[in-house]
């Protein structure tokens, strides 16, 4: 294991309730009332793609596209800038894994400035460095595998030498298609048949070291020489 994707949210921040906040009051402007089972269907897609999918779904009447993108990136703005916390071991994983030399990146469908706020808020002030990757301008998203395969590169390491900590399944398929290992975080109450293809599971960051993600990466290795 040379190198560590890390999604952002719901992996290093639990922004996922705050964002769905969010996201109901924007399509609540329109009217638009999404079930949950849809809006955990959309779960890791880019947030403009979500606005225009789930808007297409409802077929909601006077949808402005741009209008939702300002409204909702000026809420999570705040959230970003000012309220939300890294989630407990986010931090002290980081610091680990700097100790042992292994690289880092953060890839996410997020906007880029939130990546980067991020960043710079929480990772900076300690000296662990990590490459900031978005799905923003990216034509593929997940579960394209592009933007980890993107990330290996801006690491240079090999796919197969990454490990992805992801926490949807859209994540999930996006690693295993760029031949990656994943550990996957769900959402306490998320559910998805797909979730079995992660090659470990966790409830917290907190149960993670560099030598059990090692571990995890070598059985992997092990199994596909087989």
């Amino acid at each position: 294991m040379k190198a560590v994707l890390f999604d952002m949210d719901g992996v290093l921040v639990d922004s996922e309730p705050v964002w769905g906040v969010a996201e109901r009051e924007t399509l609540a402007h329109w009217h638009g009332t999404p079930s949950q089972s849809l809006l955990e269907s959309t779960k890791g897609m880019f947030y403009r793609d979500f606005l225009d999918f789930i808007a297409a779904q409802l077929a909601l009447e006077n949808f402005d596209l741009d209008a939702a993108d300002a409204m909702l990136i000026g809420k999570m703005t705040v959230a970003f800038e000012q309220t939300l916390t890294l989630n407990p071991g986010a931090l002290n994983l980081a610091n680990e894994l700097k100790a042992n030399d292994v690289k880092m990146a953060i890839a996410s469908s997020s906007p880029s400035k939130f990546i980067e706020t991020l960043y710079k808020r929480f990772f900076i002030p300690q000296d662990v460095k990590m490459k900031c990757l978005s799905g923003e301008f990216m034509e593929k998203r997940k579960p394209h595998p592009d933007i980890f395969l993107l990330a290996a590169q801006a690491l240079d390491v090999a796919p197969q030498d990454c490990v992805v900590i992801e926490d949807s399944a859209n994540g999930l398929l996006a690693a295993k298609a760029a031949g990656m290992v994943c550990i996957l975080m769900p959402a306490e109450d998320a559910q998805d048949e797909r979730f079995a293809l992660a090659d470990h599971t966790i409830a917290s960051l907190t149960e993670l070291t560099p030598a059990l993600m090692t571990e995890i990466w070598q059985k992997q290795q092990q199994s596909v020489e087989k």
